[in-house]
C-alpha cells in the first residue's frame, strides 16, 4: 500500500485504514505482505501477448464505490460479467476478480480484472 501526502496526513490514512480493516478481519501480517509493482501499460501489454497465443481475450477496468456499495458493486459486476458470457455462449467459464487499488476516507476505487476465451479450451492454444 501507498500512502500519499503530509507525514500527518500519511499517519491519519494508516489510522483510519488500518482501524476499518481490523473492523472487517484484517490483521498485522496481511498488512506487511508486498505485492510487486510493474506499470500498468507494460503489465497490460505483457498479458495481452501472452494471452492471445491462447485465445484468451484480457480486459481491466476501475469504479469508485462508497464504503457501503462496495461489496454490492462486486457482487453485481461479477454477475453481469458471468451472465453476458454465458448469453454468448462463449466456451469455459469467465474470469473475474476484483481488488481495492485505491482508498479513500469515503469510498474505494476498485480494479476489475476480466478474462475469457474466444474459442477451445485452456489446453489447445
Amino acid at each position: 500500500m501507498v500512502f500519499e501526502g503530509t507525514r500527518a496526513e500519511v499517519e491519519q490514512q494508516q489510522r483510519d485504514l488500518y482501524r476499518i480493516a481490523e473492523r472487517h478481519g484484517g490483521n498485522e501480517s496481511r498488512r506487511r505482505q508486498r505485492t510487486p509493482r510493474i506499470p500498468a501499460d507494460l503489465q497490460h501489454c505483457l498479458h495481452s501477448r501472452l494471452l492471445m497465443n491462447y485465445y484468451i481475450i484480457a480486459e481491466s477496468f476501475e469504479n469508485v464505490r462508497r464504503w457501503s456499495d462496495a461489496i454490492a458493486l462486486c457482487e453485481n459486476v461479477k454477475r453481469r460479467l458471468a451472465d453476458e458470457y454465458r448469453s454468448r455462449n462463449l466456451p469455459g467459464k469467465p474470469f473475474v476478480t476484483a481488488r481495492v487499488t485505491q482508498v479513500y476516507r469515503h469510498g474505494s476505487l476498485h480494479l476489475f480484472l476480466f478474462r475469457f476465451l474466444l474459442q477451445g479450451d485452456l489446453k489447445s492454444p
